[in-house]
């Protein structure tokens, strides 16, 4: 999504929040919420972002497991990349529960040079480990 687009399909996206509830398909829901969360996530609202793609990967029944551990990846990566908060502390903690899929799943976000999340909540960042929790 190019910068200047994301006021635009902000907009649009804000105007469709008041229709989806109404909307029965499942695939037009998914490709709502995602957009969503990729708008915040280039509007560099990374703690919304992260929820919003957490929520996604956890509660997408048909999607398949690369898309799945892909949007835990997006998760992580703004989590990561957000300012400290109560928020990103609780998405980081549940994204740690499934440590089991982070290494895989942080091999597709090397953009960010991210490395694994430990147990102790640290993370690798450009070759600085960093105290998430």
């Amino acid at each position: 999504m190019e910068d200047d687009a994301t006021v635009d399909a902000e907009i649009f996206v804000n105007k469709a929040s008041a229709l989806i509830n109404d909307v029965d398909e499942w695939t037009l829901q998914l490709r709502y919420r995602t957009t969503f969360a990729r708008i915040l996530d280039a509007n560099r609202k990374f703690a919304e972002a992260a929820s919003r793609y957490y929520e996604l990967s956890t509660t997408s029944q048909h999607i398949n497991r690369d898309d799945l551990l892909q949007l835990l990846g997006k998760a992580a990566t703004c989590a990561l990349l957000g300012k400290a908060s109560s928020q990103r502390t609780r998405i980081i903690g549940l994204i740690s529960k499934v440590s089991d899929f982070l290494s895989s799943m942080l091999s597709n976000v090397d953009s960010y040079n991210l490395s694994i999340i430990n147990d102790n909540g640290s993370a690798l960042i450009n070759g600085r480990i960093i105290n998430c929790l």
